[in-house]
């Protein structure tokens, strides 16, 4: 392997994954925030996003935005029961899509 292959695989084992949350539960971001703000790794490297209805595509642009290498999300975003059923995004939905337009984002959810 030559020196410059060995240097980039070197600085890659050195990037720190970049994780996005999505909830509906703003409490549950904030003691996930409380929790991983105290980690070295966390810092710079935490997005949390706040699930209020916003549409499938919204969902995306900000995933594209924010370019994550792990997302986790909530399959069931209805925590509030003010946002129209209608409006609700299941999470199986959100999946599809992320795996569709971004096959290298490690998803938990």
């Amino acid at each position: 392997m030559s020196k410059e292959k060995i240097t980039q695989l070197s600085k890659e084992k050195e990037k720190k994954p970049k994780i996005m949350i999505i909830d509906d539960n703003k409490e549950y971001l904030s003691s996930i925030e409380r929790g991983l703000i105290t980690i070295p790794q966390a810092e710079g490297n935490l997005i949390l996003f706040h699930y209020q209805g916003q549409t499938l595509e919204e969902i995306i642009k900000e995933i594209e935005f924010q370019n994550p290498t792990i997302l986790l999300f909530d399959h069931h975003l209805q925590e509030d029961y003010s946002i129209p059923e209608q409006q609700i995004i299941n999470g199986l939905v959100i999946t599809e899509e992320v795996k569709s337009k971004f096959p290298r984002i490690t998803i938990y959810s």
